[in-house]
């Protein structure tokens, strides 16, 4: 039920127009739909969502147009098969009502996705009609399927299935007490001034400066250490919608930064496909069968890995590869 402030009768009417008009959308029945709007040129949407910036709809008639066009493909945009509202706050003045809430979808493949939306109605002859209609996707798990996102302390705000499975077995990370949290206490200092860096950026204004330094969200990969193998122990983290998120493989991020390392250093192929699998996580030796070559081989590349980038350990290698890019 909504958080109502003013008539029980007036909050449910327009809680219900807000279901409803969500539940036409996925049914794909675009009369219903319509008939939620207020039908006039003052009617605005606004969606925001990460990758794909923000699209504005200004006036009914682009309203229409542009959901008539996307029903007509006959399946639900985004594949929607379920949807939530909750924590809904309800205001009311006269004629003129919104409400403020939290949004769930899941769609057909299993992925979800969470949103904070605002949707302004007004009253007239019709019942209530909505006049504003805005969202912004906080997170979606379709991109990103072994995502963790954290609070500024490193709380576990929410986690992927396939991130939570990995989690249970994985060998430098863990939950305690709902924080997340490496398994070795000299990691997890590492871990944790990370966590500290990136939560300093939640704040709008914090990270819009920092993009505007260097160009880029704060995105950087955190070397924890080396387990016992020799084999470094990382992870990646991301600041975007006011969370920090957290890839516990962070293969695409690696790659990127590696290719740049391959260019500034003058590395070869077998030094570079190498010093790949040092910094995804696998030991020289690990490496070696991983190449199918022989461990003398791998102890040769390293040894002028180390020659061409001036340090003389494993973590030392990784954490110069990656902070390049």
């Amino acid at each position: 039920m909504p958080d109502t402030l003013y008539s029980a009768d007036d909050c449910e009417a327009v809680a219900a127009v807000i279901h409803r008009e969500t539940a036409c959308f996925r049914n794909l029945d675009f009369d219903g739909w319509a008939a939620c709007y207020l039908q006039s040129p003052r009617a605005c949407t606004v969606s925001a969502s990460p990758g794909l910036g923000v699209t504005v709809l200004r006036g009914w008639n682009a309203i229409r147009d542009d959901m008539a066009s996307a029903l007509a493909l006959g399946s639900t945009p985004c594949g929607m098969s379920d949807f939530r509202k909750y924590n809904m706050q309800i205001t009311i003045d006269g004629d003129i009502a919104w409400a403020i809430y939290d949004g769930w979808t899941q769609a057909d493949d299993g992925s979800e996705a969470n949103s904070i939306e605002t949707v302004i109605l007004e009253r007239s002859a019709k019942g209530w009609q909505i006049v504003y209609n805005a969202f912004a996707h906080s997170r979606m798990t379709r991109t990103a399927p072994d995502r963790i996102a954290l609070d500024a302390k490193g709380r576990v705000v929410w986690t992927t299935p396939a991130a939570a499975d990995a989690l249970r077995t994985h060998p430098a990370l863990t939950v305690s007490n709902g924080r997340l949290r490496a398994r070795r206490g000299d990691w997890d200092k590492v871990l944790q001034a990370a966590i500290a860096r990136a939560g300093a950026l939640h704040g709008f204004f914090h990270h819009h400066e920092f993009v505007e330094a260097t160009g880029a969200p704060f995105r950087t990969p955190v070397v924890l250490g080396e387990d016992e193998t020799g084999a470094a122990m990382v992870c990646s983290l991301l600041v975007l919608d006011g969370l920090t998120y957290l890839d516990i493989d962070p293969a695409a991020d690696l790659n990127r930064r590696l290719v740049t390392a391959k260019m500034i250093f003058g590395l070869s192929p077998g030094q570079m496909a190498l010093a790949a699998r040092i910094a995804s996580g696998e030991s020289p030796t690990d490496a070696a069968k991983t190449q199918q070559i022989s461990i003398n081989t791998a102890r040769t590349h390293l040894k002028r890995i180390y020659d061409k980038t001036g340090v003389n350990s494993q973590t030392a290698l990784v954490r110069l590869l990656l902070s390049v890019g």
